[in-house]
Parts: C-alpha cells; sequence; structure tokens
C-alpha cells in the first residue's frame, strides 16, 4: 500500500542499470559494411544508434565516426545488447568493446 501523495513512475520501478551515464549526441556513423547509422546517445561504455530499417544488425557490429575538429576518427566494435525494432528505423543499443581514437591520414 502506498502512503497517501506517494508515486510511482517507471524510473522507481526499473533501476538504472548503464555502467556510465549518456550524453545525447546526433552523428552519423559509418557501419563496417558501408551502411550509414546515426547516434542518438553515448557513453563511455556504449551508444545508441538507428540503423535504417531492412539494415541487417549481427550481434557485434564495427564502426567509426569522425571526429574533424580534434583530426582524429572514433573507431570500435560493440556488442548488440538491445534492438528496438521501429517503422522507419531500427534502435540498436551497444556496449562497447575495443574504442580507440586514431589520427586521421
Amino acid at each position: 500500500m502506498q502512503a497517501a501523495g506517494a508515486t510511482t513512475t517507471m524510473a522507481s520501478m526499473f533501476p538504472e542499470r548503464r555502467a556510465s551515464p549518456r550524453e545525447p549526441l546526433r552523428l552519423p556513423i559509418k557501419l563496417a559494411g558501408g551502411a550509414t547509422a546515426l547516434t542518438r546517445d553515448i557513453s563511455e561504455h556504449g551508444l545508441f544508434l538507428f540503423v535504417p530499417r531492412g539494415e541487417s544488425v549481427d550481434d557485434w557490429l564495427s564502426f567509426e565516426f569522425a571526429v574533424p575538429q580534434a583530426g582524429l576518427k572514433f573507431d570500435a566494435v560493440g556488442e548488440v545488447v538491445r534492438i528496438e525494432p521501429g517503422m522507419r528505423q531500427v534502435g540498436v543499443a551497444i556496449r562497447l568493446h575495443r574504442p580507440r581514437l586514431v589520427p586521421v591520414d
């Protein structure tokens, strides 16, 4: 039984499971197969991106994106931990493995 005035929210029902907080970041990235995706947010340990509907999503994805202001590119391999089907695009949550920043040639 709840106390008078108490409310239950989705956040209190499901504890946060992320290893680190995510920051909003909309950035196009190139997947290893040549497809382009768009990030929604990123953290030290993972990211969430959108891929076009119909694009193949394996258990692991390789990807990269440029950081031109720094003369670097970020590349990583990511383990797919969740897929959220949508009408036009598919949301994919990824746990990062082997992330690295490398100089742009």
